[in-house]
């Protein structure tokens, strides 16, 4: 039995492009989480993406899926999964300023990974 990375690599290109899109990744390399959670259509959109993941992408690998009680921010898992062959992900500490009281979260950079050197060589 082949792999689902085998079998669909053009579709799981093409979901992870659409995330790209969806989370303006080709514009702005960082994502802020609070952000992220106050947004609740980019997380619908996000999460519109499972019907789509399920059919093209290996469930056991994906913990919001595999185990969804597990997770407490699913819409990061889908992204940090997705993303992870094609972009180092990082993550620091960030605080918003605002009153009373600074919120404090985490900024996530997607830093675009360097083609293998045999990409390079051709």
């Amino acid at each position: 039995m082949r792999l689902k990375t085998q079998l669909y690599p053009e579709q799981q290109m093409q979901i992870n492009d659409e995330l790209i899109n969806v989370l303006n990744l080709n514009e702005d390399i960082s994502l802020i989480l609070h952000e992220l959670d106050m947004n609740k259509e980019l997380q619908e959109q996000i999460m519109n993406f499972l019907p789509k993941i399920h059919t093209y992408f290996s469930m056991s690998t994906i913990t919001t899926i595999s185990c969804p009680e597990k997770i407490k921010i699913p819409y990061l898992s889908i992204i940090r999964h997705l993303l992870k062959d094609e972009y180092q992900i990082l993550s620091t500490e960030y605080k918003i300023k605002v009153e009373p009281k600074p919120i404090r979260t985490k900024k996530y950079y997607f830093i675009k990974k360097v083609a293998d050197r045999q990409d390079i060589k051709n």
